[in-house]
């Protein structure tokens, strides 16, 4: 048996499917990212407000559990409006939020949920009449929450 020295075997190709210090977005980092509500990176933002895991079928299972991505032409009113909504949420609730990907209605549609302690603001998109259509809830359901609530849907809409 002959041992090869780690220098001869640099030569292989690297595989692209092992984590690198370069990779952009990693798993963990699709489903919730804690310090920055979106990367800064456009493309990076597109991956995660799409990065929601594909399920066998959207009603075989209920709420968040099963998902599929947005589709490309809801990605464009996605990134704009969740990234506004970040920033009036931050404004509004006081303090750092982080940011997931979810499907709350339990269409097969991605979402996205922003959280500030207690405060849960989540945009979720849904086609009618073929045309998108924001379906945003509040949680807990107090004045201030209203209040936020009403100042998105006014932005969005």
């Amino acid at each position: 048996m002959v041992l090869r020295s780690p220098k001869k075997m640099s030569h292989t190709a690297p595989n692209p499917h092992s984590p690198t210090k370069s990779s952009s977005i990693d798993e963990k980092s699709t489903s919730r990212a804690s310090s920055s509500p979106l990367n800064h990176n456009p493309n990076n933002r597109l991956k995660l407000i799409c990065a929601v895991p594909r399920g066998r079928h959207p009603a075989a299972t209920h709420g968040s559990e099963r998902h599929r991505p947005c589709r490309k032409s809801d990605l464009a009113i996605a990134a704009q409006a969740s990234e506004a909504v970040a920033k009036l949420f931050k404004e509004l609730s006081g303090g750092d939020i982080a940011f997931e990907v979810d499907d709350s209605l339990g269409d097969g549609v991605g979402g996205v949920r922003f959280i500030s302690g207690s405060k849960r603001i989540t945009l979720d998109n849904t086609l009618d009449e073929r045309r998108c259509h924001w379906k945003i809830g509040c949680h807990p359901r107090s004045e201030r929450s209203s209040s936020v609530l009403m100042r998105i849907a006014s932005f969005i809409h």
